[in-house]
């Protein structure tokens, strides 16, 4: 009898130390990725600060190659700041249940700062004739939150607004939702007008 009791105490203390580890492993969590311009160069001087659900605030410099890794607060909801003296300030509230990984793109400057490139073009089907009413959407690669789209004009032209350089998925959604991606680079950081070549859009490969 003796036995069987302290075999149950015994069980029921190693359960106890599981529960309380899986308890520990999902109540802290841990953030990391990389931190780079927009056209995907290392900024080392950034920082990264965190604020948990329990507005305790945890910071974290940024290595050489633009690595950081910040841990030990609550998994929940959070706001990541990442900051650099160059560049805008970058603030991201998300839920992390477990562990994540983001990597982030930077603007330069401040925004009234920042040099207003214009990209033109015109739209067309395979046949030369314009691609009307389409929306035209240029998103950067390293940061999703910095995008512009336009709708195309009765003769397929269209004009965009980009605030800054870097690699961007360039869509054409048409009426139909078909949708057409191209990855453009622009790199040349002035004011200017980018007069991109006839686009022909050709009918998708099933």
């Amino acid at each position: 009898m003796i036995l069987k009791i302290f075999s149950f105490v015994f069980l029921l203390a190693v359960f106890a130390h599981q529960t309380f580890a899986q308890q520990a492993v999902l109540e802290g969590c841990t953030l990391r990725g990389k931190i780079t311009d927009l056209l995907g160069n290392p900024l080392p001087l950034a920082k990264i600060q965190i604020e948990d659900k329990t507005k305790q605030t945890f910071e974290a410099d940024i290595d050489k190659d633009g690595n950081y890794s910040i841990g030990g607060f609550s998994c929940g909801e959070v706001k990541a700041t990442y900051r650099h003296r160059d560049f805008h300030v970058e603030v991201l509230e998300m839920n992390l249940l477990t562990n994540k990984i983001v990597n982030l793109g930077l603007r330069v400057g401040r925004i009234t700062d920042t040099p207003v490139l214009k990209l033109k073009g015109k739209i067309l089907d395979e046949r030369k004739r314009a691609f009307a009413g389409a929306e035209v959407k240029i998103t950067n690669i390293l940061n999703e939150r910095v995008s512009r789209s336009v709708m195309s004009s009765s003769s397929g032209s269209f004009e965009l607004i980009i605030l800054d350089v870097g690699k961007y998925i360039f869509e054409v959604i048409a009426r139909n939702k078909k949708t057409y991606q191209f990855e453009i680079s622009i790199d040349i950081l002035r004011p200017q007008n980018i007069k991109l070549k006839d686009i022909i859009l050709k009918p998708l490969v099933k």
